[in-house]
């Protein structure tokens, strides 16, 4: 006979995987070409720690550094008030937490458009 348990209570999430839902919905933001390394090109990442997004907590505020490519012609303000704002609302929402988010924009990249064949 097999015993099924539920589980009370809220969910509880590794750091791991609050920072790849975080991930997830930086990347599907308009505008943001991709996730950018928080580290130097030339150190590898360690301990499986997810690109682009870092999370501190000093026991009082947790605060969330985000490293993103914009694409070219975007408006880098209003994005990252719209990456805060996305991050903010989902952790509100999914975790019943209040943080500090930061945006840091490491690089602007052109992509070519198909019609003009802009670079």
């Amino acid at each position: 006979m097999t015993e099924s348990i539920e589980q009370s209570g809220p969910a509880v999430y590794t750091e791991e995987e609050i920072l790849r839902k975080v991930a997830g919905i930086v990347s599907g933001i308009d505008g943001v070409a991709g996730l950018s390394s928080n580290l130097p090109v030339n150190i590898p990442m360690i301990g499986g720690k997810v690109r682009g997004v870092r999370m501190s907590d000093n026991g009082t505020d947790t605060e969330f550094d985000i490293y993103v490519d914009v694409e070219y012609g975007v408006r880098i303000p209003q994005l990252a008030w719209d990456i805060q704002s996305a991050v903010t609302k989902f952790l509100s929402s999914e975790f019943d937490m209040t943080a500090t988010v930061n945006i840091n924009v490491r690089n602007v990249i052109s992509v070519r458009e198909n019609n003009r064949g802009i670079k």
